[in-house]
């Protein structure tokens, strides 16, 4: 799993390597887990917001003159029933699901 983890972060500079010089680059590359506001200073990320203020941005990049609509789907929470009579497998995973710490990259 470390070498998933590592894979992903040297993708991460290689893409980064535009952006900011390899001293800079290597300064901050040492598995540190930085605020927002901190990786603003850092150039990690352009600006903090809300996802209203996403949205309103992404629309007037788009050269859009009002909000943009949007839809958000939210998941259902499975009830009682529908666990009870859901596949075996899926009941098994759900009993048996124990917290865990996850690297999510998107």
């Amino acid at each position: 799993m470390s070498w998933i983890i590592c894979n992903l972060s040297l993708w991460m500079l290689l893409s980064m390597r535009d952006i900011c010089s390899k001293n800079d680059l290597l300064k901050i590359s040492d598995g540190r887990i930085f605020t927002g506001y901190q990786a603003v200073e850092l150039g990690l990320i352009d600006t903090l917001g809300t996802l209203e203020d996403a949205i309103l941005l992404t629309g007037k990049l788009a050269g859009m003159t009002q909000r943009p609509e949007t839809v958000i789907l939210k998941k259902r929470k499975k009830s009682l029933v529908d666990i009870l009579f859901s596949d075996v497998e899926e009941v098994a995973s759900i009993i048996t699901q124990t917290p865990a710490i996850e690297y999510i990259w998107k």
